[in-house]
This record gives C-alpha cells, sequence and structure tokens, in this order.
C-alpha cells in the first residue's frame, strides 16, 4: 500500500506506515530533500519498521540516522544513477518489463529518463553496467516508449520539483501518445 508515492504528494501517511512492513527510499537520503521527514520519524516512532534507502548520491551531513530509525542503506555512487541500481535489481529478480503493459512501461520510461538526466554532464567513461542497465530499460520501453522519452527531453530539469511534477503528469498521460 502506499507504493509508487514521492513524500511530498503522500495523503494518508499515517495510514500508509502503520499499515505497511516498511518503507523503500530511493535516490536520496538527505531529511532537508523530504518535506514531510518529520511526519515518517512521528509516525516510525516506537516501531522497529524498516527504512530502505538505496541511492547513487555520496553521503552527506543531512542524511537520514541509523541512530534515529531503522535504517538499512545501500549506496553506491559510482552507479551514476539510483535508476541504475534499481534496473539491476529488478533484472537481477528475473522481472521481465513488459512494453505492453502500462504500468511496467511507465516505470522502464522514467527509468531510463533518470539515467540520461543523471549522467548529463558526466565526463568520462561510463561502466559497462550502466549501459546494460540502459539497455535492460530500452527493450522495455519498445516504440511507445521511445515517443515518450522523446516529449520528456523537452523538459526543463532545473526544478527539479516541478519537472518531477510535470514527469508524472505525462506518464499519466501516456497512453494517449
Amino acid at each position: 500500500e502506499g507504493s509508487m508515492k514521492r513524500c511530498e504528494y503522500t495523503e494518508n501517511m499515517e495510514h500508509i506506515i502503520k499499515n505497511s512492513n516498511g518503507v523503500l527510499l530511493l535516490d536520496f537520503s538527505n531529511t532537508t530533500q523530504m518535506n514531510n521527514f518529520p511526519d515518517i520519524k512521528k509516525y516510525y516512532a516506537g516501531t522497529d519498521k524498516p527504512i530502505f534507502i538505496i541511492d547513487h548520491h555520496k553521503a552527506g551531513e543531512q542524511d537520514i540516522g541509523k541512530e534515529e530509525l531503522n535504517v538499512n542503506m545501500f549506496r553506491y555512487p559510482n552507479a551514476k544513477s539510483t535508476a541504475v541500481i534499481m534496473a539491476h535489481i529488478t533484472k537481477n529478480m528475473g522481472i521481465v518489463l513488459d512494453p505492453n503493459n502500462d504500468q511496467h512501461l511507465g516505470i522502464a520510461t522514467v527509468a531510463r529518463r533518470g539515467i540520461d538526466i543523471d549522467l548529463l554532464g558526466v565526463e568520462g567513461d561510463i561502466p559497462g553496467y550502466v549501459e546494460e542497465a540502459k539497455e535492460y530499460l530500452d527493450a522495455a520501453i519498445g516504440a511507445k516508449g521511445k515517443k515518450l522519452l522523446e516529449k520528456l527531453k523537452n523538459l526543463d530539469v532545473g526544478d527539479s520539483f516541478l519537472y518531477h511534477a510535470e514527469l508524472a503528469s505525462i506518464v499519466a498521460r501516456q497512453k494517449k501518445i
């Protein structure tokens, strides 16, 4: 329950946390990036439910501390993108993303665009496992996903909050492409 939601938009967070086995946070561990972190801490107080964090960013001073909550951190900055990590986890679990399944198509397309964004300005050789993740996702997006990727490339990524809101809106309307 409550999967695939950004903290900024999550309603009924108390209900979701109380009825879940834990929370998975992707692509950040910095508490200043989470508008609802005080709520998460409040609703997790007194529980031993885990918070799993998968992130490609380097550790920072504002990271969620293990002493505060039951945090399980998987951080791999060399991955260049959290979408690369998630693509490998999905692939290694044997999950085949089907381009004819709208949910799979949306997930694969957003992940593929996330990799492209995270690689902006990266200089030097791109590790082979990054290319493998891109190939895995490309196989899942097909022609429909490629059209969607072209639309997403036209979005301005300068304001991350607005970008993610627009990204969600476009993916939600993807059936019309």
